[in-house]
């Protein structure tokens, strides 16, 4: 049910807060994804899912740090309305799992390979769940870059509405297919550096890994 929601009334709220959408046309139609970006804010999952679920008849489960604030109170009860894959800090391959058979089963998938919300111009060191998923799915990596949603609402619909260019900004690249063994830690890591800097491109920001 969250999904045709989502669809017809969470795209025009988060418009009225978005300044740029760019690169919907990339946005696969036809197949799940593995949808990665790098993370600001609380309402990241928000934004990037609206556009997304606007544009597909796919549903998008995010994986969740269940070890923050947000998860342990209001998180918890939002997960079956959601539909989140919660991902314990001490099994991390069982959300792997999860996250592989809902991919099979047609539903994409959304995380934030920094593992955390991070407001500095340099992103973390990439976390390698992303390209996991994608390597033992077959599902593509769609990176997506973000900035603003840290800035307080109130003040990015200011902005919006003074036409100022500090609104929130989405941006999607182009998905890609990464090739090799999920199994092989030296080409996991590769592959997510990789995708890593595209995140970087697109979100403005520096990956220095």
């Amino acid at each position: 049910m969250a999904y045709p929601i989502a669809r017809w009334s969470f795209l025009p709220f988060v418009r009225l807060f978005t300044k740029h959408i760019e690169g919907t046309e990339h946005i696969p139609t036809d197949q799940p994804v593995v949808l990665t970006a790098n993370h600001l804010g609380l309402f990241d999952p928000l934004f990037i899912g609206a556009v997304y679920v606007s544009q597909t008849k796919k549903k998008l489960r995010f994986l969740v740090n269940t070890r923050n604030f947000f998860w342990k109170t209001i998180g918890i009860t939002l997960q079956h309305w959601t539909n989140t894959i919660p991902k314990h800090a001490n099994r991390r391959d069982e959300a792997i799992d999860r996250a592989v058979k809902a991919v099979q089963a047609g539903d994409s998938i959304g995380l934030f390979p920094e593992g955390q919300v991070n407001t500095s111009p340099t992103l973390l060191a990439g976390r390698s769940g992303a390209v996991r998923i994608s390597l033992r799915s077959q599902a593509p990596l769609l990176p997506v870059g973000i900035a603003n949603t840290d800035v307080p609402l109130a003040t990015v619909i200011g902005r919006r509405f003074a036409n100022r260019q500090e609104g929130i900004t989405i941006r999607f690249g182009q998905p890609y297919q990464p090739v090799g063994d999920p199994d092989d830690p030296a080409t996991v890591q590769s592959l997510t550096d990789g995708l890593m800097h595209r995140i970087a491109m697109l979100s403005r920001k520096v990956y220095a890994y």
